[in-house]
């Protein structure tokens, strides 16, 4: 099976970066953090699956950068402000625009948004189930291709929380070991992603 661990922008600012704030520095410095941390992490053997909001292009190559090829996967979340807006159940987008809140991504701070992301995930189109499916699918096909990827991207998550995440390889395959890999890493992949704390 393969060990995983979820890095979440909320807990990370509570602990290891709760120096930083949100100025365009503070967010550079708090994805470098991270990067560093999920390498190690990764170097460890784990599967890191960090969740954070990352609004630059280049703190996001930067990260690549750290790892070798092919253990980097950017998972982009794509959703538009007036829906982040709609799901916005901490009123935080309401204070940014009041002014109470500066610095806040899609606001008074700029995002740029990936360009050519490994996964693009619409949260307009797809449930959150359909979503992790995806994503699996992904690593799956990294999997048979006997190259299977550490996911180790930048997600940009919204207002989504997940819940019961898709189904098991087919059984028909379950005597082959690699199969049986593959079903643990699709176990652990979605009982994290049923964890994920909802960002803004």
């Amino acid at each position: 099976g393969r060990h995983t661990i979820t890095l979440d922008g909320d807990n990370i600012r509570h602990g290891l970066n709760r120096d930083l704030g949100f100025t365009k520095a503070d967010r550079v410095e708090n994805i470098r953090r991270v990067g560093e941390t999920s390498k190690l992490m990764v170097e460890a053997g784990l599967i890191c699956i960090s969740s954070f909001i990352s609004p630059f292009a280049s703190e996001r190559e930067m990260v690549r950068a750290m790892l070798d090829e092919g253990e980097f996967v950017e998972v982009f979340v794509d959703t538009p402000l007036e829906v982040c807006e709609q799901r916005d159940v901490k009123g935080l987008y309401a204070k940014a625009r009041a002014g109470e809140l500066p610095n806040f991504t899609g606001i008074s701070s700029p995002y740029e948004a990936p360009q050519d992301p490994e996964i693009r995930i619409d949260t307009t189109a797809l449930s959150a189930e359909e979503a992790a499916e995806q994503i699996i699918d992904y690593l799956s096909s990294s999997w048979t291709r006997n190259e299977f990827v550490p996911l180790n991207g930048i997600s940009q998550f919204d207002n989504v929380s997940s819940t019961s995440l898709g189904q098991e390889v087919d059984s028909n395959h379950s005597k082959s070991p690699e199969t049986k890999k593959l079903a643990s890493a699709q176990t652990n992949i979605r009982l994290k992603a049923s964890n994920l704390t909802p960002m803004i």
